[in-house]
């Protein structure tokens, strides 16, 4: 995963051997042209060196606009539009889904006695003192930015119609990984089923937001490949 693409980028990759060919996907913090401004010459160099099959679609996620940015490049060089593919992705769909997370942890707060801390459990759990901001950051980027990748990678692939369906799929195994890591000391106080049940119905909100939105943006913008 690359992220970013600003000046400078292609030519470093091209000294590796993932390559711009090897990228599985390409994440953009914010849209300042120092963090996209090779994305264009990206794009072309791996339909340059793909041959006659064309490169592999490159999802593209981003900030809200990202999918009207990739719009605007391709409709300027209109003669890439039908040879690159490229899968541009808002990161709405992690936003909604994020913040339903994290509303439904603390309504179990008050609705079951669990203190959820997911702030502060996270940041102790990689290291850094139980501060909320720096929990706060780690959660958001994780959330927002890496489940939504993932996710995009291996949304076809998983089972479910209907929006939102797959969303709540994925989820699953991010609950299981969730309470297998900070099951033993995430929250204080409340029952044995607080736990279980509040982080459970916390990431199925969040697949479901993740997934519901990420349809609902693609029906109107970048549905299929380009």
């Amino acid at each position: 995963m690359l992220v970013d693409c600003g000046s400078g980028v292609l030519e470093r990759l091209a000294r590796t051997e993932t390559g711009p060919t090897g990228l599985d996907a390409v994440c953009l913090t914010h849209h300042h042209l120092d963090h996209v401004s090779d994305l264009l010459p990206l794009l072309k160099s791996r339909w340059l060196a793909a041959g006659d099959d064309g490169p592999a679609a490159l999802p593209v996620v981003g900030p809200p606009g990202t999918t009207e940015l990739i719009d605007d490049l391709l409709d300027v060089h209109a003669y890439l539009a039908d040879r690159v593919r490229v899968e541009p992705r808002d990161v709405a769909g992690g936003i909604a889904g994020t913040a339903g997370l994290v509303s439904v942890l603390f309504a179990g707060d008050v609705l079951t006695g669990y203190r959820a801390r997911p702030f502060e459990s996270l940041g102790s759990f990689v290291g850094a003192q139980p501060d909320p901001a720096v929990g706060f950051l780690l959660f958001a980027a994780i959330g927002v930015f890496a489940w939504p990748l993932v996710y995009l990678s291996l949304r076809e692939c998983l089972p479910g119609g209907v929006p939102g369906a797959r969303g709540v799929v994925f989820a699953v195994p991010l609950w299981i990984g969730y309470a297998v890591v900070f099951g033993l000391g995430a929250g204080e106080g409340g029952s044995l089923v607080g736990f279980p049940l509040v982080t459970l119905v916390a990431h199925l909100v969040y697949g479901g937001l993740l997934g519901f939105v990420s349809v609902r943006l693609g029906d109107g913008n970048f549905d299929a490949t380009v």
